[in-house]
């Protein structure tokens, strides 16, 4: 029988609005849930963010501070980032920590860097101190870049997706921050022995610790 046939032989059918609420319940709450959801987790990422960022920040501005920095020193240094950051998965976390100088022929030098959890490093925002320019880094005074990355893990809502289950956002969403600030008490910084020199750090809270390598000039003249 036609749809408007039946309607005109039984008009109680359309006037009967018994259960509507409930259809419309079952098909917007479903949309409701799905953006609840996703705006929990992107509050989270944001809020990781905003911890790594800060965390970066504090290292730089400690490391800023002072003249030279050892590896003692750096270790301390790290372990109070660590503790800004709150990051569940320090194995997730990337810092590095490099000084730059210039001389007055315009050579820029690299005073020594220290990276923690370095088999991470290619999370990093790619720095090319030669693009600074001469308002951050001139002959008369030197930067301390602190560059810093973390691969938050999605909280695990999933939706079904060509019979797939996926999170809301991606598995990892990699968290990315560079700040670049100027020495305090002297035109440059010096971290480890200084020209091209590497430490290496591990650990987490008060047992984190850093250990000098041998500088890339070294070893170049070596190889």
């Amino acid at each position: 029988m036609p749809v408007t046939a039946f309607t005109q032989s039984r008009p109680d059918f359309c006037a009967d609005e018994r259960g509507i609420a409930a259809a419309e319940f079952s098909i917007i709450a479903p949309l409701i849930v799905g953006l609840y959801l996703g705006m929990v987790e992107l509050s989270f990422v944001m809020g990781a963010d905003r911890q790594i960022s800060h965390s970066a920040s504090v290292a730089g501005d400690m490391v800023a501070q002072v003249e030279d920095v050892d590896a003692a020193d750096m270790g301390d240094i790290l372990a109070a980032a660590l503790q800004v950051s709150q990051i569940q998965d320090n194995a997730q976390y990337v810092i590095e920590i490099t000084s730059y100088e210039m001389d007055s022929s315009g050579t820029i030098t690299n005073l020594g860097s220290a990276i923690y959890n370095s088999q991470n490093k290619a999370l990093l925002n790619s720095v090319d101190p030669a693009n600074f320019g001469s308002e951050l880094l001139s002959e008369t005074s030197g930067v301390v870049v602190a560059n810093v990355a973390y691969n938050y893990s999605a909280l695990g809502y999933k939706r079904n997706v060509n019979g797939e289950n996926k999170s809301f956002l991606s598995p990892t969403v990699t968290l990315r921050e560079t700040f670049m600030l100027k020495p305090r008490r002297s035109q440059s910084v010096e971290i480890g022995t200084g020209e091209d020199s590497v430490m290496t750090c591990s650990g987490s809270g008060s047992t984190t610790t850093c250990t000098q390598v041998a500088n890339n000039n070294s070893e170049d003249n070596n190889n």
